[in-house]
């Protein structure tokens, strides 16, 4: 099976923010243009998958942290800040192009080890 790179994001201290609903709809453009963008780099997009975090598989490295790059510039403008997790590896289950959601495997594993490491340090 193919290794992919697993991106979770995570928008700190989301609870605290004002306007949450905005929020949640820039971000949901944010991510649809950048799925847009990078389409030819993406195996399934970007997707919000809670409220305040986000997910999405890729083919490379470096779309993954371009991706980054132009999801934290935009946001931190707006005084929101984010925390990534990254991971590598195989993905166990059927990959959704469309929705990042439901697919399993080492990549999210990693990606969620990162994001539970950065919380837990306060990174």
């Amino acid at each position: 099976m193919e290794k992919v790179f697993a991106l979770i994001g995570d928008i700190i201290d989301s609870k605290s923010l004002k306007n949450r609903k905005d929020i949640q709809n820039n971000l949901h453009k944010l991510l649809d243009g950048l799925n847009q963008k990078y389409e030819s780099s993406i195996v399934s997009n970007l997707t919000l998958t809670l409220g305040d975090e986000f997910q999405g598989l890729f083919k490379d490295v470096e779309c993954v942290l371009l991706v980054m790059d132009e999801i934290n510039l935009t946001l931190s403008l707006k005084g929101i800040n984010v925390r990534f997790g990254v991971g590598y590896g195989e993905i166990t289950t059927d990959i959704n192009p469309e929705l990042s959601i439901g697919a399993d495997g080492e990549a999210f594993w990693f990606a969620r080890d990162a994001i539970t490491h950065i919380r837990k340090y306060h990174f």
